[in-house]
């Protein structure tokens, strides 16, 4: 293997955008924050590739292949040099282990669709958040407890309800609340970034419905409905992003 390699140089397609150093590594960079503007939409990227360790590698369409992963820099074992990785966002936050890695890159390159179509509804542009940094407010029965993001985190997830695979892990609206001991309610309001939603007894209901919540590409919390179908899960309905709140009505 050759020796590690202090800094290595980004590229966006044929252009060089950063060059980046160990001390950026050390800071577990999300490489979508590292790049333009125009470039940071995850579902625009054709391929991540670069040198690791001597050798080439390509990871083709990251965004499809890996939807549930974060890219990210971070420092190489050896001391020396810089690794690119995709993590589960609440191990990027906890700054642990990759599903993928390469290790003591020489260089990186992002390739995009450069069309101006595909992958512009995907909302993973723009600012990324350090999840240890959001705050989730829950009022009930005349009380409000705001849940810092380290100790969200903290709570146990569990698959989500269409994902046996466990790559899409979260939290069930129960569980978050059972945290602050406070039970299922039977209406509930919900707000996030943009909007609002309401969720009625129907919806709380375990025998045939599932909120959840689980952390996005951008490190922002995101609520879905899954509703039962047969004897499968669904999401239907019930897209909150940016969840901030939760009222208990009822």
């Amino acid at each position: 293997m050759p020796p590690a390699v202090a800094g290595i140089g980004l590229f966006v397609n044929a252009t060089k955008v950063a060059d980046l150093d160990r001390a950026k590594a050390e800071t577990w960079p999300r490489l979508d924050s590292l790049l333009p503007a125009e470039a940071r939409r995850y579902g625009t990227w054709e391929a991540v590739s670069g040198k690791a360790g001597g050798a080439d590698f390509e990871i083709k369409k990251p965004g499809a292949t890996y939807g549930a992963l974060v890219p990210a820099l971070y420092p190489s074992k050896s001391g020396k040099g810089i690794s690119f990785g995709l993590f589960d966002p609440v191990d990027l936050a906890h700054k642990g282990e990759p599903k993928v890695s390469h290790d003591e890159l020489a260089e990186l390159r992002v390739v995009i669709d450069t069309s101006g179509g595909r992958g512009q509804n995907d909302h993973s542009g723009g600012d990324a958040v350090d999840p240890n940094t959001i705050t989730l407010t829950i009022e009930a029965g005349g009380k409000t407890v705001d849940i810092s993001g380290d100790k969200l985190l903290a709570i146990p997830r569990e698959n989500a309800p269409d994902d046996p695979s466990g790559e899409h892990k979260g939290w069930t609206l129960g569980a978050i609340l059972a945290s602050q001991k406070i039970a299922m309610p039977k209406r509930a309001l919900l707000t996030g970034d943009e909007l609002n939603l309401t969720l009625e007894k129907e919806d709380l209901d375990p025998k045939t419905s599932i909120p959840f919540i689980k952390l996005n590409r951008q490190g922002a919390l995101r609520f879905r409905t899954y509703k039962k179908q047969g004897e499968a899960w669904t999401a239907m309905g019930g897209d909150l992003r940016g969840l901030r709140k939760i009222q208990v009505l009822q």
